[in-house]
């Protein structure tokens, strides 16, 4: 069963993160040698491939050297605002704020407000 559904995932643009397993260094820089070129890949020794046919080769040629993996990959200001930073978690108490003993704020300016 194929891992593609076009109905589903048509509208997404794809592209390929071809990344060696190399632990050695060296090994780990050289690039990828393919039939229409040799592929530049970074420090980590990964690069990214739009041609879902180039990913095919490659994934053929180094069955046990490379993994090939599909991602959608949609507009970069999508995924850009798609990231929210959220806090979860409380402030610290200010210096001028009272408590009682079971640590629940006091209102005082609530308090004298309303009387």
């Amino acid at each position: 069963m194929p891992d593609y559904n076009p109905d589903k995932e048509g509208w997404h643009k794809k592209k390929f993160i071809v990344s060696r397993v190399e632990r050695d260094f060296n090994k780990l820089v050289e690039p990828i040698h393919t039939g229409s070129g040799d592929l530049n890949v970074d420090l980590y020794g990964r690069c990214t491939v739009n041609d879902p046919g180039l990913a095919r080769e490659i994934q053929k040629e180094h069955p046990r050297d490379i993994t090939v993996t599909r991602v959608n990959w949609d507009d970069e200001v999508l995924h850009r605002n798609a990231i929210h930073s959220y806090f979860f978690g409380s402030l610290p108490a200010l210096p001028w704020h009272k408590f009682d003993e079971f640590g629940r704020r006091i209102r005082e300016a609530e308090e004298k407000s309303d009387g």
